[in-house]
């Protein structure tokens, strides 16, 4: 297995992806959830510098 780094587009991106660790952290070991429902937590979580819109929303915009 091979790991890759790369640079963060902005500080807000590396910001937004350590709130999702801790939360991702507290949804297994404080709440007991399953993969399925802690992702189904972290799209319940909005983005305050984007407007206040969700991780879903904010992917769907993409057109991936």
């Amino acid at each position: 297995m091979s790991v890759a780094f790369s640079k963060a587009l902005n500080r807000s991106v590396t910001g937004h992806m350590n709130d999702f660790v801790y939360h991702a952290k507290c949804c297994f070991s404080e709440g007991g959830l399953l993969p399925e429902g802690c992702a189904q937590r972290l799209n319940q979580i909005p983005l305050l510098d984007r407007d206040f819109i969700y991780p879903r929303e904010g992917f769907q915009s993409l057109g991936l």
